[in-house]
């Protein structure tokens, strides 16, 4: 009783590929207008994937997800978006407070053309937003999920940030995680990792360079396992109960 689809049909179903849309991914024409088109077919249709092949996409303008269900998955970290705005984030995932976004990020690079002010990914509203095997580089803020709840991070790698004094590697929300992840200034300004949300956690991170390391200003935030190097402060931990474990 079945009806007989062909397998680009199919596979159409599961994955949306930006290049569909007319992205080329060569690291010159702007791919932003296409993706955002990619992105907005998988929330018409009520989620799926959209798919970044190999390749670096510039942008000049956010990329939005505001609808739950919609994920973004490249080919590794050669799937490469690049920010040519010198003031923008390159990805919000922005649907509402108190929203399980049901969102997944994984294996593709942010960078920018220079260095950017804003922000690389971006969470002020989207709990539960899951970013694996991401790295990003040259924003002002790599991840922010500060404004979000039980995001979980693993596998980041913020390798370098804008040259300023509230530069941010990684900001954690309410019981949001960030494990095994490598977060790495190319200058002493800024801050590694923020965990200002109760019962975050940070676990088995290296941090190097920045001002200072991490701050934990949420109550109950263990911070376990850390490998700090070069900060002028390590980690000052403010939040009731919160402590480094070794």
């Amino acid at each position: 009783g079945a009806t007989a689809v062909n397998i680009k049909d199919w596979l159409g179903q599961l994955v949306v590929s930006v290049m569909d849309f007319g992205a080329v991914g060569d690291g010159v024409a702007d791919d932003g207008s296409e993706i955002q088109a990619a992105i907005d077919r998988v929330e018409a249709r009520g989620g799926g994937v959209v798919y970044l092949p190999w390749g670096t996409y510039m942008i000049t303008t956010a990329l939005t997800i505001d609808a739950t269900g919609v994920s973004i998955v490249g080919c590794g970290r050669e799937s490469i978006i690049q920010n040519n705005g010198t003031t923008t984030n390159v990805l919000n995932v922005n649907m509402g407070s108190a929203v399980d976004s049901k969102v997944f990020l994984r294996d593709f690079a942010i960078t920018a053309n220079t260095t950017s002010s804003g922000t690389a990914i971006n969470v002020p509203n989207g709990d539960r937003t899951i970013i694996d095997n991401v790295s990003v580089a040259l924003h002002r803020t790599g991840i922010a999920t500060s404004a979000a709840t039980a995001c979980r991070l693993s596998n980041v790698y913020v390798v370098s940030t804008d040259d300023d004094a509230a530069a941010v590697g990684v900001s954690l929300g309410a019981r949001c995680r960030l494990t095994d992840s490598e977060i790495v200034s190319g200058t002493d300004n800024g801050t590694g990792i923020t965990a200002s949300g109760a019962d975050a956690r940070v676990v088995n991170c290296y941090v190097s360079n920045f001002a200072t390391a991490i701050t934990a200003s949420g109550a109950a935030v263990p911070v376990i396992g850390p490998h700090i190097s070069g900060p002028t402060t390590g980690a000052p931990l403010s939040g009731a109960d919160s402590k480094i474990l070794h």
